[in-house]
This record gives C-alpha cells, structure tokens and sequence, in this order.
C-alpha cells in the first residue's frame, strides 16, 4: 500500500498567500474587487471635489471607502489576523495520505479522514488545496513533500478519492 507522508509548519507569509490565492481562484474576491478598492477612494474624492454635485460625491466616497474596508480584510488584514489568533497554524501538521485515507495529526488534533471528505484538489506554483466546500479547504505547502514521485503519488490519490482532475489556478 503505497502512502505519502508529509510534515510541515506554515509561515505567515507563505499562509496569508496561499488564502489570496485561493479567494482569487475561487471567486469570494475578484482581482476587479482589489483593483476598485485600491482606486475607489481617490476617484471618489475626486468627484467630490471637482463635482457640483456634493451629494453624490459623500456617497461615492462613504461607498467606496466601506467597499475598500470590506476586500482590504477579506484579502489582507484578516488573513494576517486570522492565522497570528488561531494557534493551529503554528503548530506543524503531519498529514499521512493513502488510497483509502488521509491521517491528519497536530500537537492538539488527530483525525482520520476518507478521501471523499474532499471535492476537488487544486494546484498553484507554491501548494495544494484540498477543497471540501468554497470556504472549508486545507492548504498544503509543496516545500512538504519530499520530491516529484511523492508529488506525483499525492496527486494521483487526491484525484482518485475526490473523483475530480486537478485543477491548476494562477492567481
């Protein structure tokens, strides 16, 4: 029985990355939204200034400033928070994969999973994701497996037990 078995610790770097990547990939935030967040303010001021219309500029401004706040901590500042106050993600994960299960120990956890626990796998240049629902997914540093043979195996079990191709994203 062939099994793949990984350990790894995330950094908050590496963390916060992987979860922009995948809200990007997975539509909860648009890289459009990130682009009108980052303009949105200054236009606004804009047409508040250099409009007649005061009204519509405060409204402009109060939208997109609420607009900015709103993807500013989906996409940034409450990744940062959410991995610095959840003490799991400092502790280092020991994951073992097989064809009928995946073994998924920390300092504070222990849990047998079957592989249909998971929808999709997906890839980027840096980690997986095992995906169970647009907001339950488990990230997997590619730095934790051994070499490409483990990589390989891990991807072919992850396939057969979700019933999905991976799906490779870019974000």
């Amino acid at each position: 029985m062939e099994q793949v078995d990984i350990r790894f610790q995330y950094t908050e770097r590496e963390y916060v990355k992987a979860v922009q990547k995948y809200l990007l990939a997975s539509g909860t935030v648009r890289k459009t939204d990130v682009v009108l967040a980052i303009i949105g303010v200054p236009c606004a001021l804009l047409v508040f200034f250099l409009s007649s219309l005061k009204w519509l500029g405060i409204l402009l401004l109060v939208g997109t400033v609420w607009f900015s706040c709103v993807i500013g901590y989906l996409y940034w500042y409450g990744q940062v928070m959410k991995f610095r106050k959840t003490p799991k993600y400092k502790e280092e994960y020991h994951m073992v994969f097989s064809e009928e299960r995946i073994l998924f120990e920390t300092a504070t956890l222990h849990s047998e999973l079957k592989w249909d626990t998971y929808t999709a796998l997906w890839e980027s240049k840096e980690c997986y994701y095992l995906v169970q629902t647009k907001q339950i997914y488990s990230i997997l540093p590619k730095r934790a497996f051994a070499g490409d043979a483990e990589k390989t195996a891990f991807e072919r079990m992850a396939e057969h037990g979700t019933g999905c191709p991976k799906r490779k994203i870019e974000a």
